[in-house]
């Protein structure tokens, strides 16, 4: 199994088989998913027909159903605030394995059996996430890895924005959570645009970077929030973009200059204050 769609399975000399697959649409090197296994194929549709096909190892097969049956109310929830999903279709591969790491890999994105064999709150938050990447990270692909932030910020921001409309935590307590804890975390592991560590997948680039996007949407108003999210998916579409780009297609959509506002949340060594909450505190850094 790879991503995209499958075009071909020619059996060539030497008792090999060739299976040819298409991405149909630009895809990033590190976004490439190939997996070989004895895998069954569960195919199903979600919103507007979309074609879905899971890739689950035979014996997960019923174990998982009940977590990966909410592909399509993901994805009707997600394509209500970010606009159509970005491609020709989706579906997770079940990984028969004790590696604790989902990954966003285009179409087919790679979930570890844990994850849809706990909790529901925690199994969609997990599924949100990767799917949240489809637009975030995959149609719109980072220019650079210092642009990570982009990619992990909006997956875990729109993971717990979910989460709270659906019996999880609230978003606003677990940004307030992140925020008491941020310039420890911009002294460990650099600020959100500019890691200083050679692991980038530390704790700023996720509820550390949608403590920026939330900044952001208590800067700006959720409506005209809204709108730069749509803008950056729309305009930005099947390209790399870099941070750079956030910030000025922000301040376009905003109608204001937001280089001030976001420069500091992004680049500085000391967390901002939180926009209509002059109560939160940061943290003493140890």
């Amino acid at each position: 199994m790879a991503n995209g769609k499958l075009v071909s399975r020619v059996e060539v000399p030497g008792g090999r088989v060739r299976w040819t697959y298409d991405s149909e649409q630009p895809l990033s090197t590190q976004l490439v998913q190939l997996a070989v296994g004895k895998f069954r194929l569960v195919e199903s549709e979600g919103p507007g027909g979309l074609p879905l096909r899971d890739v689950v190892p035979d014996a997960l097969v019923e174990p998982t159903a009940e977590y990966r049956r909410l592909t399509p109310d993901h994805l009707a929830w997600l394509e209500e605030r970010l606009g159509p999903y970005p491609f020709h279709r989706y579906g997770v591969l079940v990984g028969d394995t004790d590696l604790g790491v989902a990954l966003e890999t285009q179409t087919l994105s790679l979930v570890p059996k844990a994850d849809l064999l706990g909790t529901k709150v925690d199994a969609e938050r997990n599924l949100v996430h990767e799917l949240t990447h489809q637009w975030f990270g995959n149609s719109v692909a980072l220019e650079s890895w210092s642009d990570l932030w982009v990619s992990e910020g909006h997956a875990r921001f729109y993971e717990r924005l979910y989460s709270e409309a659906h019996g999880g935590d609230r978003l606003e307590a677990a940004m307030k959570t992140a925020y008491a804890a941020h310039d420890q975390w911009r002294k460990d592991f650099g600020a959100p645009a500019e890691p200083t560590e050679p692991n980038l997948f530390k704790r700023m680039r996720y509820d550390g970077s949608a403590l920026v996007l939330y900044a952001l949407r208590e800067r700006v108003g959720d409506a005209t929030f809204q709108k730069i999210e749509r803008a950056w998916v729309s305009g930005f579409k099947g390209r790399t973009a870099s941070t750079r780009d956030f910030i000025d297609l922000a301040s376009q959509v905003a109608g204001e200059d937001l280089e001030g506002f976001l420069r500091p949340w992004l680049y500085g060594a000391k967390t901002p204050p939180m926009p209509g909450h002059p109560d939160w505190v940061v943290d003493p850094v140890t």
